[in-house]
Parts: structure tokens; sequence; C-alpha cells
């Protein structure tokens, strides 16, 4: 007999003035997704205690499709962490003034890559790495 998935039940109108409910799966089983692209994205999501060398390892032994370098285990695993209210650590996003500007900019150039978008912003004379650039491009403007 197979365990029960806890799920939450969404309500919502469709087009046609109907009411439609939906069950959403609130975990997600890695072994339903083995071998496929988003499996290392469920290990990151599942794991967020292990050190990106440990998940890197578990990657590799798995092997198949799932291995990622550990470069790219270290740029994605902050979508999958908590940050502690208390935690003050690392850059200020606003240390030098020019997050507004920065922002204005990368949202007047939207098909920019990366890339060129910290040789924009250079230009204005703001100082951004590519990593915070590909970090806050989508940020609201205020």
């Amino acid at each position: 007999m197979s365990e029960a998935k806890p799920t939450m039940t969404m309500t919502r109108e469709n087009g046609q003035g109907y009411i439609v409910r939906t069950e959403v799966n609130l975990i997600a089983d890695a072994t339903d997704v083995m071998g496929l692209a988003g499996y290392p994205w469920v290990i990151l999501a599942a794991n967020p205690h292990l050190s990106s060398e440990k998940i890197d390892a578990f990657l590799r032994a798995i092997g198949g499709g799932s291995v990622r370098s550990l470069s790219w285990i270290k740029r994605h695993r902050w979508m999958f962490r908590k940050r502690d209210a208390k935690y003050t650590g690392g850059a200020k996003a606003d240390q030098d003034g020019n997050y507004r500007r920065a922002v204005a900019i990368m949202h007047d150039n939207p098909t920019v890559s990366t890339r060129a978008l910290v040789h924009t912003l250079k230009a204005h004379r703001i100082q951004r790495s590519r990593e915070w650039v590909r970090q806050h491009r989508c940020d609201p403007m205020e």
C-alpha cells in the first residue's frame, strides 16, 4: 500500500465561469523524475542541508543525465535556501547607492545578455558582477 502524499486543493474559476478544483501535490518524489533534466533541481530543493560538494558527489554517483558541474550547483542553490532574518553577512545590494539606477538600466535593456548588461552598467559607472546582474535583473523597479 502506497503512502498518501500531502496535497492541497486549489479552487479557481475557469474562463467559462465554472468552479474548478485541482489537487496539487506538496511533496515531490525525486524517483519520479530520475534521469530527467529536472532531477538535479529536485535534489537541490530537497537537500538544502547538504554542502555543494556532497550534492555533486551524489549526482555523480547516480550518473546518467543528472551530473552537473560543481559551479552549476553553487550558482543555483540560493533558490532553495531560506534567508535567516538575522543574517547580516555579505555585501549589501545598495552599498554604493546605485541599486535603483542599475535596475532601471536593466529594465530598459530586457533582451541584452547578462555579460552585455555588466558592460552597460560599467559605462554608467555602476560596478556590478555578472552574478549580481543575473540575480537582480528581474527585480521590480521601486
